[in-house]
């Protein structure tokens, strides 16, 4: 049944509802719910904080101890994703990787919804933190296993293991969402 007035562009504000119920602890306003997309792949790995355990950030910053904040962020603004903003940041994160542990990285802006590839920024940050992935996805385990699931593919992370950048791990990950499109298309009720 289809709804007067409901296209795909809108977002939680659009609806005039005054409060968004989390739908987990990790996600407490409407807006991680967009950065969940963009980091959630990476947080299946155990050597990169996304900001769990730091409240109002979860799956809004990415890195680990050690890592160049500036740097990385210099390195993301460079490949110029749309919708995107990169900052560096330092963070403690109460749980999750590295819990306890100062971590630096970046926190992620989504500064235009419309406009975003909402799920690129995991799979560019995986090429730029792979000294810190790499071990993890070389192994194998329940880790992997979850990386994997979550790509919907394996080939997401043999390209890393190869070496492949960014772009290479993106095409990996789309090729399965670029027939889906196509497939549920005839199904779609909001153009």
């Amino acid at each position: 049944v289809k709804c007067e007035g409901l296209t795909r562009e809108l977002v939680w504000p659009d609806f005039g509802r005054a409060k968004w119920v989390p739908t987990s602890p990790n996600v407490p306003k409407w807006q991680t719910a967009l950065l969940y997309a963009a980091t959630g792949i990476l947080g299946e790995l155990e050597s990169v904080s996304i900001g769990i355990g730091v409240p109002g950030s979860q799956f809004a910053l990415c890195g680990a101890p050690g890592v160049n904040g500036g740097k990385l962020a210099d390195a993301l603004t460079a490949r110029s994703l749309r919708g995107w903003r990169f900052a560096p940041e330092i963070w403690t994160p109460s749980k999750g990787a590295h819990a306890g542990n100062r971590c630096s990285g970046v926190r992620l802006t989504l500064n235009d919804p419309a406009r975003a590839e909402l799920t690129r920024p995991n799979f560019e940050l995986l090429a730029l933190l792979r000294s810190e992935c790499a071990a993890e996805l070389s192994a194998g385990g329940e880790t992997r296993r979850m990386f994997d699931l979550s790509c919907g593919t394996d080939a997401v992370r043999k390209k890393f293991q190869a070496g492949a950048g960014a772009d290479a791990l993106w095409a990996a990950f789309q090729s399965g969402a670029i027939s889906f499109a196509a497939k549920r298309a005839k199904h779609l009720l909001y153009p």
